[in-house]
């Protein structure tokens, strides 16, 4: 195993099978990607891409809570955040 260094400041995980109902299914899971699109290119225009990174995650398990994220290293959790 080869450790790397990173120049990554911070890493947010956005569910991408939230939904605003807080029901996961195939058909509704888009807002949490539509959430993390934003955020993507907002996080473009402000910070380099090496210090921020805006991933996809699975279930976060606060599913009625809205779109979640969390933010790492802070280990800072967000919840009911709107894509619009």
């Amino acid at each position: 195993m080869k450790i790397l260094e990173s120049k990554i400041i911070t890493h947010v995980f956005v569910c991408a099978t939230c939904t605003l109902e807080g029901n996961a299914t195939p058909a509704k899971a888009g807002v949490g990607i539509e959430f993390r699109n934003k955020l993507k290119r907002m996080a473009a225009a402000k910070w380099n891409k090496s210090d921020v990174r805006i991933s996809s995650s699975g279930c976060l398990g606060k599913c009625g809570k809205g779109i979640n994220c969390v933010i790492y290293p802070e280990g800072q959790w967000i919840s009911n955040l709107q894509a619009g």
